[in-house]
């Protein structure tokens, strides 16, 4: 196991655990946008 290797590891740790956190917020978002949307159609039917 190379100084280079562990470097490699790491770095992939870090994207993997970034990329989830991402993700997570991301699909958040669009349902936060989904809900704000019905409400919206809701509101102006009224």
């Amino acid at each position: 196991m190379k100084a280079e290797d562990l470097v490699l590891i790491i770095i992939a740790i870090v994207l993997a655990a970034v990329l989830f956190v991402f993700v997570r917020a991301f699909w958040w978002l669009i349902i936060i946008l989904i809900l704000a949307y019905i409400i919206y159609k809701l509101l102006k039917q009224q």
